[in-house]
């Protein structure tokens, strides 16, 4: 979803990186990369509940569960120093769409970690949207159906930026 979105926002500078499943992959690869890109938006993608996108707003600094490499994280904090909650930092839309949800509750796996790594970031704008899985549906399918809502809720943040 990451690169389709790049390539369909062609007017805006994009990065996007696919990350791994994995603890730490956040902090070894994104947060590097936020760090030398000072984005204003920062935005990440995650596999959620079905039939929504759910704009989370809300991670908790817990963390636990196992990843696709079979680790647990290494301790239950994202970090032991920090906050005990981190508010996402992304504009909601006025009129949502029936499959578009927001949630308070981005629970306490790899996408948790994500959006409180971002929210503390000093990106203007930080997010994590939960997509639902893609299952069996063709790549052009479920492209077709969930890169313009993205799209959409990304084009309304760009709108808020302030213009030079």
């Amino acid at each position: 979803m990451g690169a389709a979105l790049a390539s369909d926002l062609l007017d805006q500078e994009i990065q996007h990186l696919d990350l791994p499943v994995e603890w730490g992959a956040i902090e070894t690869l994104a947060l590097p990369l936020i760090d030398s890109f000072q984005p204003d938006i920062v935005l990440g993608l995650g596999e959620g509940s079905p039939r929504f996108l759910r704009i989370e707003t809300l991670a908790i600094n817990r963390r636990f569960g196992i990843d696709e490499v079979q680790k647990s994280p290494t301790g239950e904090t994202i970090d032991p120093a920090g906050p005990e909650s981190a508010h996402g930092r992304w504009p909601l839309p006025e009129t949502p769409e029936d499959s578009i949800t927001t949630s308070s509750d981005a629970g306490c796996f790899l996408c948790n970690n994500a959006l409180y790594r971002y929210a503390l970031s000093p990106c203007r704008f930080a997010g994590f949207f939960h997509l639902p899985p893609q299952g069996t549906t063709s790549n052009e399918a479920y492209l077709s159906q969930w890169l313009p809502k993205v799209r959409h809720l990304l084009e309304l943040t760009i709108l808020q930026m302030p213009r030079p």
